[in-house]
């Protein structure tokens, strides 16, 4: 692959009266677009499950790609409470 820089952290969100950690990672070409493409995981997915897809569109679109793990799944915090429906 190309010269992509992949950055991982970890942003503090609020998740009702707690602050929950969601893992976010970008992969960027050194010259990159001004709009990012965002990939959201379905159902019980990480960004994990991208493999390397997301290096690979980052090299062929040109632009950064952002992939993150919602809260309770992945390296993401699990959610301060059930979730009711």
């Amino acid at each position: 692959m190309s010269n992509i820089k992949i950055v991982e952290a970890w942003l503090d969100i609020k998740s009702y009266s707690s602050v929950a950690k969601l893992y976010v990672k970008s992969w960027s070409p050194d010259q990159h677009s001004t709009t990012p493409i965002i990939l959201l995981h379905d159902s019980l997915g990480s960004v994990e499950l991208w493999r390397d897809f997301p290096e690979r569109l980052a090299e062929i679109t040109g632009r950064q790609i952002i992939a993150y793990d919602r809260l309770g799944f992945g390296q993401s915090s699990p959610p301060s409470r059930l979730l009711g429906y």
